[in-house]
């Protein structure tokens, strides 16, 4: 698929054919009858995957952003390295 997309979005200087425009519509895409149980399985854990990111992002009492950020990226004392990294 990769190597596809790099021949659709070359420069015109890799190959001897000229560059044409070409529309991949890959929202309207559909699974081949051999695909579709697969697919299916991937779209259920899509599914609940968006479920559970409303939940986590609904939830009251979490921080606010700018400080969960900002513990993130604070140093650890000696004592928390050594609780976390013994």
């Amino acid at each position: 698929m990769g190597n596809i997309l790099k021949l659709l979005a070359r420069d015109g200087d890799c190959c001897a054919l000229p560059k044409q425009d070409i529309f991949v519509d890959f929202e309207s895409a559909s699974p081949i009858p051999e695909e579709a149980e697969l697919y299916n399985e991937a779209e259920a854990i899509l599914d609940e995957s968006l479920k559970i990111l409303e939940r986590i992002e609904g939830y009251k009492g979490k921080p606010n952003e700018s400080s969960w950020k900002k513990t993130l990226f604070m140093p650890l004392s000696d004592a928390n390295k050594k609780i976390y990294f013994v």
